[in-house]
């Protein structure tokens, strides 16, 4: 009897808060999926009509839960002014997250704000480092911009 309230012990004790946590963690991916998709939907016009208000929103909201395609997609938002006032500043703020979880493109962006001004001050080399962490990684854009002579 006593090995038996032992083993039940022990499956309450482990397996239950793990597999709450599972519980948990699926809820939350399946808010990210739901959030992301609609902002998608949202700022590229696809199945709704193009809402750069809602997208940001959105996109917000799967950031929140820590979708890094989201911390990105908030960054070029502000970097374009799209459904929020732009602000250099904001997106490169949003683009540093990104850097700090080895976005590619948010590594791009980031060289960008270096290379350009915005929302940092000049500074060819911080540009190029960033450029070249992106391109590192394979982004094609910031291959491209290393080969570029001017900004």
């Amino acid at each position: 009897m006593i090995k038996i309230l032992f083993n039940l012990f022990i499956l309450l004790y482990f397996y239950i808060p793990l597999h709450s946590q599972n519980l948990q963690d699926s809820a939350i991916n399946a808010n990210i999926k739901t959030y992301y998709q609609l902002a998608v939907q949202f700022k590229d016009g696809k199945k709704l009509s193009i809402n750069y208000d809602s997208a940001f929103y959105y996109f917000k909201k799967a950031a929140a839960l820590g979708d890094k395609q989201s911390i990105y997609a908030i960054g070029y938002m502000y970097f374009k002014g799209l459904g929020c006032k732009q602000n250099y500043d904001s997106a490169a703020d949003f683009f540093y997250k990104g850097v700090k979880i080895q976005k590619d493109n948010s590594l791009y962006f980031y060289g960008l704000c270096w290379r350009n001004g915005y929302g940092r001050p000049k500074n060819e080399d911080s540009a190029k480092y960033y450029l070249s962490r992106s391109a590192g990684l394979g982004y094609r854009q910031a291959m491209m911009e290393l080969e570029s002579k001017t900004a």
